[in-house]
Formats: structure tokens, C-alpha cells, sequence
């Protein structure tokens, strides 16, 4: 077997490409079941409209997990390089936001990537700061197709060596209090499961900062699904320490495309930045 010259880091993009399949898989089912029904109807009417009434059923499932592959698709693409690189502008704006510390350490400072996915985003801040030693931190979970190798991996071919990647929640950071100048994460918060309050996620994100420091959190605060009281995100992080600074909605920020805008993918999204005081 050759091997690979000049292999690419590999980072994806948000969609899952399991849930794709599964969506398409069972679209063209739906379409494979009622055709058969239909057949079998037409040849015997007088004893077979039941099937009649199932094939319309299959048919309409059908339409259904077809369009909703379409637009999963469509937005699979909008994410990737080739469809505009929208999950690399997501990034820009947190890391256009990203400054030097200035918090009187000299040395020894850090940062902190809550959910870092494939690694693309805590990479890119380490090489943006390379005076900072970074983690990035992820559950890896087998319902995602990321991996803390995969990481690696990236960061190696990318040339960054101030990173490291450890797995862990979002809602229990490893982290003893203060331990970082610079927290950042990129719609994780709404992913994390086995809390019925999303908000413990922006404390514990808080309490692991140290004072001065700075936070910058991007996620769907505005979507009532996850989020289904907004006055608890506003004073969960003053709560923790925090001084609001940029509190803006995604759309605000991004011309995002269709159907990226829409309510089930980014267009609930909001830029929350700041620091601890």
C-alpha cells in the first residue's frame, strides 16, 4: 500500500455524516416501500386499497426525510470549504475577538477550547497566540465522528506544538478554579446532555477562568429548545463573575445563506464575550 505524500489534516464539518446517511437511507426506503405497496395494489384493487392508504403514508415519510436530507445536505455543504467555508467565518468571529493576555503573568499563561470537536478552531487560536500553552476539550462521544487522535493529528500537520486535547464535559470541567487566562467555545453548550440546565455549562466555563481574563461563547442562546429562559443566561454569568461586554445575535454578525439562517440550524446563534471580574 502507497502511502498518502503530504497527507491534509482532517476536520469535517458539524454534520454528522452517520445522521446523513440514516436520513437518505431512509428516504429512498420510504420511496422502495410505497412503489412496491402501489404495485401490489394496482394488481388486486377490489382486496388491496389497505395498501393503498400505507404506500401514501410511505410516500409522504418519504418526502419528508428526502427534504430534510436535502437541506441537511445543502447545509453540510455551506459548512465545507467548497460551499463558502460558513463553519470557518463562524470561527473568524471568535478568533477576530481574540487578543494578547494582559493579566500581569509574564509567563505560564493558558487557554481553553470547550468542545473542540476536530481540533480546527483551539488549532487555529494556538497558532494566533503562541505564547499560550491552549487545550481543547471534548466528550468525543461515539454519536460524533471526532476523536481526540484525530486532534492530534491536525495539530501536528498544522505545525502546533502549545496544544494539547484531553477528553471531559462541558458541565464538569477537570479544571481547578482559575486555571485559564482564555476560555472559548463554539456551539458546544446546547449539545451537552444529562443536565436540564445549560446555564451550569457558562458557570463552569466561568469558574475555571481566572480573573481578568477572557471569555468568548458562541451557541443557540437564543433558541427557546435549549435554552427556554433567556433571563437565566443573562444572570448566570454576571452570577459567575463575569462582565458582559459584546452580546450579538449570529445573524447580525454573518449574512448567513439559506438555510443556514434558519431557526433550525445557526439562525438562533449569539456572540457572548467578556471577561471576568
Amino acid at each position: 500500500m502507497n502511502e498518502v505524500k503530504n497527507p491534509e489534516p482532517k476536520y469535517g464539518t458539524w454534520i454528522r455524516r452517520r445522521k446523513l446517511a440514516w436520513l437518505w437511507l431512509t428516504g429512498f426506503s420510504g420511496i422502495v416501500i410505497a412503489a412496491g405497496l402501489t404495485s401490489l395494489a394496482v394488481l388486486d384493487l377490489s382486496r388491496q386499497l389497505w395498501l393503498v392508504a400505507v404506500s401514501i403514508g410511505a410516500a409522504g415519510l418519504a418526502v419528508v426525510f428526502s427534504y430534510i436530507a436535502t437541506v441537511v445536505s445543502l447545509t453540510a455543504w455551506r459548512f465545507s470549504p467548497a460551499g463558502g467555508d460558513w463553519q470557518g467565518q463562524v470561527h473568524q468571529l471568535i478568533l477576530t475577538r481574540l487578543k494578547p493576555i494582559d493579566n500581569g503573568i509574564a509567563a505560564n499563561q493558558s487557554g481553553l477550547d470547550i468542545g473542540c470537536g476536530s481540533g480546527k478552531l483551539a488549532i487555529q487560536a494556538a497558532a494566533m497566540l503562541p505564547t499560550i500553552q491552549f487545550t481543547g476539550l471534548d466528550f468525543w462521544g461515539d454519536d460524533w465522528e471526532y476523536s481526540a487522535k484525530q486532534c492530534q493529528r491536525n495539530a501536528v500537520l498544522e505545525g502546533v506544538e502549545n496544544l494539547d486535547f484531553r477528553p471531559g464535559s462541558a458541565a464538569r470541567l477537570p479544571f481547578a478554579d482559575g486555571s485559564f487566562d482564555l476560555v472559548i467555545s463554539c456551539l458546544t453548550f446546547h449539545e451537552v446532555q444529562g443536565i436540564t440546565d445549560r446555564a451550569v455549562c457558562l458557570t463552569e466555563a466561568i469558574r475555571v477562568l481566572r480573573l481578568g481574563g477572557q471569555f468568548i461563547f458562541l451557541d443557540l442562546f437564543d433558541d427557546p429548545g435549549f435554552y427556554p429562559d433567556p433571563l437565566a443566561i443573562r444572570l448566570a454569568l454576571p452570577a459567575a463573575g463575569a462582565q458582559i461586554s459584546e452580546s450579538r445575535a449570529l445573524v447580525d454578525l454573518l449574512a448567513l445563506p439559506y438555510p443556514l439562517k434558519g431557526k433550525r440550524a445557526l439562525g438562533l446563534g449569539r456572540l457572548i464575550c467578556g471577561t471576568k471580574t
